[in-house]
């Protein structure tokens, strides 16, 4: 998908749990955009382009990218050390009870896609945090999670401080003064009183930064130990 506004001039990218749904919100709160597609789109029975979370090859692979054409193109992004703990507690709690929710958006998925994500995540419910990242980041040689959603774009909204980098780029987009970006649709709650690096041992933290090499270049404002405001301005133009 890209969330797109003509009028405004940009096409803003949902990267999962990097905060999309809470920009979404918002701007859809102020009348301003539209998902492109519109729908899901299916071919043979899978999905083939997602109304949510689509990259910019998708659209083109889809014959949707003229619409972007010449648009600033905005997509979030976030540690990944702190994404990574957030999709272990998304699929080993709040999606694992989504199974039995008839009105959630898995059993809106094709049925074969259906089948594989519910299979995953009872999959998952199983693990302990470290084979879930063994399997995620250890048994592949490189890894670059939301480099297909972060390739090509123009602005990145951190995660992290998602608001003050929304109020820069929207004061540049001339959008309407006083929107606020608040939480909604958070995934992978935190236990009380932890943080992702709770989750991590040493073996773990070499392990992401090996193999996530390629985003820690693209973005050396983040590091285990969270986000360097001094190294800002690298990932917000």
């Amino acid at each position: 998908m890209a969330y797109i506004s003509r009028e405004f001039g940009f096409a803003f990218f949902a990267a999962p749990a990097t905060g999309s749904s809470a920009v979404i919100k918002a701007l859809q709160d102020a009348g301003i955009g539209e998902f492109l597609p519109a729908q899901d789109i299916e071919r043979d029975g899978k999905l083939f382009v997602s109304s949510k979370h689509s990259t910019l090859q998708n659209l083109q692979d889809a014959g949707l990218a003229d619409a972007v054409d010449g648009l600033t193109k905005v997509v979030g992004v976030r540690n990944l050390f702190s994404w990574y703990v957030a999709k272990y507690l998304r699929n080993t709690k709040r999606r694992l009870q989504s199974v039995n929710n008839k009105n959630s958006f898995i059993h809106k998925l094709p049925e074969v896609d259906k089948a594989a994500y519910i299979e995953r995540l009872k999959r998952h419910a199983g693990m302990t945090f470290a084979e879930f990242l063994e399997e995620k980041v250890g048994r592949r040689q490189s890894r670059d999670p939301h480099g297909r959603f972060q390739r090509k774009m123009d602005v990145y909204l951190h995660q992290e401080r998602l608001d003050a980098d929304f109020r820069v780029f929207a004061d540049k987009a001339g959008l309407p003064p006083g929107i606020a970006i608040k939480p909604f649709g958070v995934t992978g709650v935190m236990e009380p009183g932890k943080t992702y690096r709770d989750y991590y041992t040493p073996q773990l933290i070499d392990m992401v930064y090996e193999k996530d090499a390629v985003f820690f270049k693209r973005f050396p404002e983040y590091s285990f130990d969270g986000l360097d405001q001094h190294a800002l301005p690298r990932a917000t133009g």
